[in-house]
């Protein structure tokens, strides 16, 4: 009976010591009891974090764990720091593309804010390896300026209609000098009708900040016309981007299959010459852009991957994955990337492979794949399952290994 009395003594004392088991360290436990058979069940309950917080806002989605806890809305009042016009959208780390905060490596909501706000200034585009593939022109003696009127044609008439789309939003082209660009052109061009994109929303870059930010204003004051005035307001300083929901006017004479509304972006990440912008861009399936005036920009690669439906990546940014699963889900046709973007994005992976079970099993999924395609559900489900985990800044090299398997369709005119 005291022997009994004093092995729970024993316990009680291994008990209450496990509850002092400090995080991250291991510990070798023994028990000493010359019983047959007998066997422990020794655990530890440590302290459960909080659970991440949610946007309040919707779409109410888990907030990425990297985000600081001074990341919130920049419409809160009373917040040290927090001024007026300052918020993700104008902040130098924010990636207007894919809404990329490359200071926490996570998704931002370019109206939300937090203490490592900085100022933006646009960066003037210069030329990289990638310039010298994008063919330009503005002369009437060469193949590229009917490019549009050849491609783009109202399916019944058969006559080129994407200057009747682009009609409404004329000032914006003429006095400020806009280009659309990128996924709204691209679209037109497969589908062969400029009303026929998706209704994704229309790109534009400007040329000179002056023209951004005078744009800015046009737009707030109901400068479109044939537009009500959008209830979308934004400061005229200095953004990475600017979204407007354009609703056509009930007096509008605008024709009868004019999209009841549109929606278009404002870039001001990039100014400059139209062709070093393009440059700037991270898939050549976006390098394509038109000003009214006839200048039409596309890359020399451009057609050869839309028409076989590869995706072809020049720069490698942080907001890759994002940009990938986004390209990969919101097509209507199936989409797969070439020999040269399966390896940058499977070298990306495995570079972070170690940070999180997730990460982990991605990248194992990825060595046993030929084709990275938009028609492989677990590996966009795979990808998605990664979303909103912290990014590790400059990773160490993770060497893949020689034996998997590889995209068997030769790249166009990959560099």
């Amino acid at each position: 009976m005291v022997e009994d009395q004093q092995q729970l003594k024993d316990q009680e004392v291994m008990v209450a010591e496990l509850t002092k088991i400090k995080p991250g360290v291991k510990y070798n436990i023994m028990v000493d009891d010359p019983t047959p058979g007998k066997s422990y069940e020794i655990s530890y309950v440590g302290q459960v974090p909080p659970p991440n917080p949610y946007y309040e806002e919707p779409p109410e989605e888990l907030i990425p764990a990297s985000f600081p806890p001074a990341y919130q809305n920049s419409n809160n009042e009373g917040v040290e720091g927090l001024l007026t016009g300052r918020k993700c959208g104008n902040c130098q780390f924010f990636e207007a593309e894919s809404g990329n905060c490359s200071k926490w490596n996570a998704i931002a909501r370019n109206y939300y804010w937090c203490a490592a706000w900085k100022t933006m200034e646009p960066v003037i585009a210069q030329p990289n390896q990638f310039t010298s593939f994008i063919d330009q022109t503005t002369d009437s003696g060469t193949e590229l300026y009917n490019f549009f009127l050849e491609n783009v044609k109202d399916p019944i008439s058969q006559e080129p209609n994407l200057s009747n789309l682009l009609t409404a939003l004329d000032g914006l082209f003429s006095t400020y000098g806009a280009y659309i660009y990128g996924d709204a052109l691209r679209r037109m061009v497969d589908s062969g009708n400029a009303y026929d994109f998706d209704n994704v929303p229309l790109n534009l870059f400007f040329t000179t900040q002056e023209d951004f930010l005078n744009a800015i204003e046009f737009v707030n004051n109901g400068g479109l016309v044939e537009f009500d005035t959008p209830t979308d307001q934004y400061d005229s300083v200095q953004q990475h981007l600017c979204t407007y929901t354009l609703s056509k006017k009930t007096s509008s004479t605008l024709p009868m299959n004019y999209p009841q509304s549109l929606t278009i972006n404002l870039h001001g990440s990039f100014i400059g010459e139209p062709i070093n912008i393009l440059s700037q861009m991270d898939f050549v399936n976006g390098k394509i852009a038109y000003n009214p005036s006839r200048h039409v920009l596309l890359d020399s690669r451009f057609m050869l991957n839309e028409s076989r439906g590869s995706i072809q990546i020049d720069l490698v940014k942080p907001s890759v994955r994002e940009r990938i699963l986004k390209f990969l889900n919101d097509n209507s046709k199936p989409y797969f990337l070439t020999n040269s973007a399966a390896a940058r994005f499977k070298q990306w992976v495995a570079d972070r492979s170690f940070t999180s079970e997730s990460w982990q099993e991605l990248y194992n999924y990825l060595l046993t794949i030929a084709v990275l395609s938009s028609t492989d559900q677990q590996l966009l489900t795979l990808i998605q399952n990664t979303l909103g985990e912290e990014l590790i800044d400059n990773p160490s090299y993770t060497e893949i290994p020689l034996v998997s398997n590889s995209v068997a369709v030769a790249d166009a005119g990959d560099v």
